[in-house]
Parts: structure tokens; C-alpha cells; sequence
């Protein structure tokens, strides 16, 4: 039988190429046989890569070289590989490079801190943006957003809070309300939930520096009683309210006796009578004031912690 041709491509230090979505990356062909031949084509075995140029047909004289230029495009976070095949004109095909790529991971980008003007009732607009090399095609879905946890989270409004969709052209915009209910600092944090790969929320520590409950009326018509009083561990609040606060949302809150903010208690509607446990584990012996607040007003009541 006839001897095989002899080989048209050179092995060289691209011969195991990997690559990432934002770079691209040169394959190189070197003619090491005695007559010149035509690279008729290029194939690769992977969609994520493409390449961008030096397809051929293209004539390469013995001792030449010739470039192709290559593109990656992942569609999910995953590993990816290739082979990067030529064929010439003599029939033959040989591998010309391996490629290797990983996938791009889409997040959230969005300010880790938002701090309001140290004005009642002052709205706030923070834009929610894409990261991960989004294409035109990715989009990232907001499933829910949240204000939880830290002081009085009752000082923060969701204004805009419709769950919405990230592209790489378009960021979500939401806007932030703030009504401070402390004189002291509010806290509060933002958490953004998103179908985002990996699918970790987006938390954003939300201030204000306060100046909130002076500017309130005295609430009326409201009772509030402790039991046992004073308080070893645990008490239950019994709240009665008369007919102009029925249906009224308000919020709980500890303060010390300098009138230092401690935690919040909690939240609730205003009904003839309510009972609302009050956990003072955490509290240290002596005389504290429960605040109650309301669009009504505020009102307080002194309680003592007798461990």
C-alpha cells in the first residue's frame, strides 16, 4: 500500500488553548511537508466555541504557518471543551488545537450600603445591574425583595417593589422610601432573591442617622400592660386599643433609660385587645421603655428587667 501523506500541521505550545468569554485566543497550522497545501476548512466539536477568522480556503507553502482566530461564548456555568479540527486538501484532517473553557456566572451588582439624608420621609432610586458577561440573550429574573432584620426596619419602604428582570441592556431600578421612627441611627437590611447563578441573595445594609420620633403626635387611646411585671426572662404585652386605632399598623421597640434604642419587638395591627410576647434574654437588669408606633402617634411605657 501506498505511504501515508506526510503531515501538514506542527504540534506548538497552543496545542491545548483554554480560553475565557472575554478574550480570544490564536490557533496556529505550520505546513512542515515539502509541497504546498490548501486548508479547505475548520470545524470544532463545542457550539460555545466559534471561530472568528482564518477559516480558510486558504493555500499554506511548506514552512509556512497560518492563524486562525478564536471566540468562546458559554450559555451556563459549566466546564467546557473542544477540538479544533482542519481539513486539507489531500483528504486528510488533522486536530489542530484543544480547548478548554469555563462558564461565566451570572450575579448581581448592586451598592453594598445605601445611606439616606437625615430627612423624614426621603426616597431613594439604586439602579440593580448584571454582572458575569452578560449577553444579549441572558436575562436574570427578580423572584422577591425584602427588608428584614437589623434596627427598626418599619423606617424603610419598598416604593417600587414589583419584582422585574435584569438584561445586559437594561438594570432594574427600584426605589427605597425612609420615615425614621428612632432619633437615633435606623438600620435595616435589603435582600434582593434572583434566579442568578450562583442563586445567593443580594443583601445591601440600609441607614439613616435618624431624627424620626420627635416629630410624631402623643398616641391616645392605647394601654399596654406587662405580665409578670418586672420581667425575669419573658412577659406577655397585652395591648387595648380604642375604635380610632383599630385596623392601624404599629411597631414595638426597647430603649434604655438614657432612650438609646436596643432591638425592635416587632410589628402589628391594632385590635380591641392583643397579647404579644416579649423576650428580654438579652436584656440586662434595670428599667427600660417599651415605644410603640403608629401613624397615630407615638406612646411609651417604662417596664423593669429583675433577673
Amino acid at each position: 500500500p501506498p505511504p501515508p501523506p506526510p503531515p501538514h500541521h506542527e504540534p506548538t505550545a497552543n496545542e491545548r488553548v483554554a480560553i475565557t468569554k472575554d478574550t480570544t485566543v490564536t490557533a496556529i497550522v505550520t505546513n512542515i511537508g515539502e509541497s504546498s497545501i490548501t486548508l479547505k476548512s475548520l470545524s470544532l466539536s463545542d457550539s460555545a466555541f466559534s471561530i472568528l477568522s482564518g477559516t480558510g480556503p486558504i493555500i499554506i507553502a511548506p514552512g509556512v504557518s497560518s492563524s486562525m482566530k478564536l471566540g468562546f461564548t458559554p450559555h451556563t456555568a459549566k466546564s467546557y471543551s473542544s477540538t479544533l479540527m482542519a481539513s486539507f486538501s489531500d483528504g486528510t484532517t488533522d486536530l489542530i488545537s484543544t480547548l478548554t473553557g469555563a462558564g461565566y456566572q451570572l450575579a448581581i451588582k448592586a451598592p453594598s450600603q445605601i445611606s439616606f439624608n437625615n430627612t423624614l420621609n426621603r426616597d431613594t432610586n439604586i439602579a440593580v445591574t448584571g454582572l458575569g458577561f452578560m449577553t444579549a440573550s441572558d436575562t436574570i429574573h427578580i423572584q422577591r425583595i425584602r427588608i428584614l432584620d437589623g434596627f427598626s426596619s418599619n423606617s424603610f419602604t419598598l416604593i417600587s417593589d414589583s419584582v422585574g428582570t435584569i438584561t445586559s441592556a437594561t438594570p432594574y431600578a427600584l426605589t427605597l422610601g425612609c420615615k425614621p421612627i428612632h432619633t437615633d441611627q435606623n438600620e435595616a437590611t435589603l435582600v434582593i432573591t434572583s434566579d442568578a447563578v450562583p442563586a445567593n441573595d443580594t443583601v445591601i445594609l440600609m441607614l439613616n442617622a435618624g431624627s424620626g420620633v420627635e416629630q410624631f403626635a402623643k398616641l391616645s387611646g392605647v394601654k399596654i400592660g406587662f405580665s409578670p411585671d418586672p420581667i425575669r426572662t419573658s412577659s406577655t404585652l397585652t395591648i387595648t386599643s380604642g375604635e380610632s386605632n383599630i385596623g392601624k399598623r404599629f411597631t414595638l421597640a426597647i430603649y434604655d433609660a438614657a432612650g438609646r434604642f436596643i432591638q425592635d419587638v416587632g410589628k402589628s395591627i391594632f385590635g380591641t385587645r392583643l397579647q404579644i410576647p416579649l423576650n428580654a434574654n438579652r436584656l440586662a437588669n434595670g428599667s427600660y421603655e417599651l415605644r410603640l408606633t403608629s401613624v397615630n402617634g407615638v406612646m411609651s411605657e417604662r417596664f423593669v428587667v429583675s433577673k
